[in-house]
């Protein structure tokens, strides 16, 4: 989903605030999945500034995908916690670092089904992220609907067979794209 080498790009005024974005949201998914939160504490207020796009919230966890993935969660937090204690050592040029928070991004946005770019990146910007991967549909498959206007968001559909009488759709909304 996520291009793992683009926080590589990420601007050196922009790395910190990104971190600290990726690693709370890795603390809340673990938390959530250890039963220690059931809502989604995610605010406005929350969001670095140096996210571009836009943040559709509230993010909404799949809890199938946060189990699938918690291994590599844990994984990520044990690797990222001596920066979370020094966070003088989050600096732009260790790959080590970018390498996790790139693959730790591309769960992030899997389990949250929702693209999260940053300053510096040349990628496309935040927004609502669908990926679907179905061998067969047996009958209605929606990729992203609304009761309101979707602005942006992208929907990646891959079916090997489709049923007669199926019906797929990409993206639902009384309006998409434009400044609604």
């Amino acid at each position: 989903m996520s291009d793992i080498l683009g926080l590589s790009a990420v601007a050196a005024a922009a790395l910190p605030p990104t971190f600290t974005f990726l690693y709370q949201r890795l603390e809340a998914l673990l938390n959530r999945h250890d039963g220690r939160q059931e809502a989604n504490d995610l605010s406005t207020a929350d969001l670095p500034p140096t996210l571009v796009g836009t943040v559709s919230l509230p993010l909404v966890a799949d809890e199938q995908r946060l189990r699938d993935r918690v291994g590599e969660l844990r994984l990520a937090r044990t690797v990222l916690a001596r920066y979370q204690q020094d966070p003088t050592l989050v600096v732009p040029g260790d790959s080590a670092l970018t390498d996790v928070l790139g693959q730790l991004r591309s769960a992030i946005e899997e389990i949250y089904s929702h693209r999260f770019t940053f300053t510096g990146e040349n990628r496309e910007g935040s927004a609502p992220l669908v990926v679907q991967r179905i061998d067969q549909v047996d009958s209605d498959v929606t990729g992203m609907q609304a009761g309101e206007a979707i602005v942006t968001g992208t929907v990646i559909q891959d079916f090997k067979n489709v049923s007669n009488g199926s019906t797929v759709i990409g993206m639902s909304a009384p309006v998409i794209g434009g400044g609604a």
